[in-house]
C-alpha cells in the first residue's frame, strides 16, 4: 500500500502556558504535550479534563507478561473503550527504542467504503474486561456521519468472525503499517495526552537493559 503523510504539528508548551492554553490544543489536534514539573501536577491536569478511573506504571521488565512492559514493539490499538483521553507521562526514557506513534482513525477511515465501516460497527472484539460489569465483546467502531469512535486491538479479535470480518481487520492492520504515522519520544517531564479512540498509538521496540519508565492514566469523561 501506498505510504502517506499526515499533516499533524505537534504543539509542546511551557507551564505557564498549560491552564489557558492545553484544551484549545488538545481539541484541535486530539493530542497535546506539556512540560509538566511533577507527577502530581500531571494528576491536576488529568483531573481537570475529567474522571481518572485507572492509573499504573509502564515499566521495561524482562520478564513481564504484559506486553506494554516488554521491550518488544507495540503494534497499534487503543486502550480500555471507557478511557476517552490517555495520559502518557514520562519519568525515564530509553536511549535506544520506545518511540511512541499515533495515527488518526480519520486516516484510516479514508479507505474503507460505507459498507465496510458498517461490518466494523458489527465487528464485537474481547473487551480488556478490567472493571466491575465490563462487557465481555465491544464493537470496533461506533457512531455515524463520519464522527466515529474505534476500539481495536489485534489480539482482541474473536475467532467466530465472519470471512468479511476477518478481511476488514486485516486491511485495517496493513492501514496501520502503511501510513505514515506521527512519531515521537517523550522527554522526562513531558505528558502526552490524546483521545484514546480517535487516535491509534503503538511504540517501538526498546532495546533490553533499558530502564524506561511511563506514568499511564486513563481519563473518563462524559462527552
Amino acid at each position: 500500500m501506498k505510504l502517506l503523510q499526515n499533516n499533524f504539528q505537534i504543539p509542546l508548551l511551557n507551564k505557564d502556558q498549560i491552564d489557558s492554553k492545553y484544551p484549545d490544543d488538545l481539541e484541535t489536534n486530539q493530542f497535546c504535550i506539556l512540560k509538566v514539573d511533577s507527577y502530581d501536577d500531571v494528576k491536576d491536569i488529568c483531573s481537570e479534563l475529567g474522571n481518572v478511573i485507572h492509573e499504573n506504571d509502564v515499566v521495561t521488565q524482562t520478564t513481564s507478561r504484559s506486553l506494554s512492559n516488554s521491550y518488544n514493539a507495540l503494534d497499534f490499538h487503543t486502550d480500555h473503550h471507557r478511557a476517552t483521553l490517555i495520559g502518557l507521562y514520562c519519568v525515564r526514557q530509553s536511549t535506544f527504542g520506545g518511540e511512541t506513534r499515533l495515527i488518526h482513525l480519520s486516516e484510516l477511515l479514508k479507505f474503507f467504503s460505507q459498507e465496510e465501516i458498517e461490518i466494523m460497527q458489527n465487528t464485537y472484539l474481547h473487551e480488556h474486561r478490567i472493571f466491575e460489569n465490563d462487557p465481555e465483546n465491544f464493537p470496533m467502531l461506533e457512531g455515524r456521519d463520519g464522527e466515529y469512535n474505534v476500539y481495536y486491538s489485534y489480539w482482541l479479535a474473536k475467532k467466530n468472525i465472519t470471512e468479511k470480518q476477518q478481511n476488514i481487520l486485516k486491511k485495517f492492520k496493513e492501514l496501520t503499517h502503511s501510513i505514515k504515522p506521527i512519531e515521537l519520544k517523550l522527554k522526562p517531564k513531558e505528558l502526552l495526552l490524546f483521545y484514546n479512540r480517535k487516535i491509534l498509538h503503538s511504540r517501538t521496540e526498546i532495546r533490553e537493559g533499558e530502564d524506561r519508565l511511563l506514568k499511564r492514566i486513563w481519563i473518563e469523561t462524559n462527552n
